[in-house]
């Protein structure tokens, strides 16, 4: 049995392509409403979204800065009105070995892969407190 997940809102970090894509996609099947965010714009996964027959919301963020970040609860908030599942997708490696890697390359990847799931959690918990209930899934490549 698919769980349902009709009536939720949900937000989804690094949606513009890959997994993140296909989570959008997958919650929009089951139901749910979904803000795609991205650094890039996720024309794409908004119309697969839509193609489901859900709403869908595409933010061009960076999930790295606080300011930026923070918008993000007014936008799902003045939408939606709630969020009930966040999917803090976006991460990155880069394709170099250890040895060739310098702590400031190092810094960006915890920067990312790090830093934007406490940023993304911290935008969207006063929502979901405000509801009494809401998931947080926390991914990372």
């Amino acid at each position: 049995m698919t769980p349902s997940h009709q009536d939720r809102v949900a937000v989804v970090t690094g949606a513009a392509q890959g997994f993140g894509q296909a989570t959008c996609r997958r919650l929009a099947e089951r139901g749910a409403d979904v803000v795609a965010i991205d650094i890039t714009e996720p024309t794409e996964t908004i119309a697969l979204i839509e193609q489901a027959g859900q709403k869908a919301t595409g933010l061009r963020i960076d999930v790295t800065d606080p300011e930026q970040t923070q918008r993000v609860e007014h936008e799902v908030r003045s939408r939606y009105g709630r969020c009930d599942i966040l999917v803090n997708n976006v991460g990155v490696y880069p394709a170099i070995h250890m040895d060739e890697l310098t702590y400031d390359t190092w810094r960006k990847i915890l920067t990312i892969n790090l830093d934007s799931q406490f940023l993304m959690t911290q935008a969207v918990l006063p929502l979901m407190k405000e509801a009494g209930w809401g998931r947080i899934v926390n991914l990372t490549s």
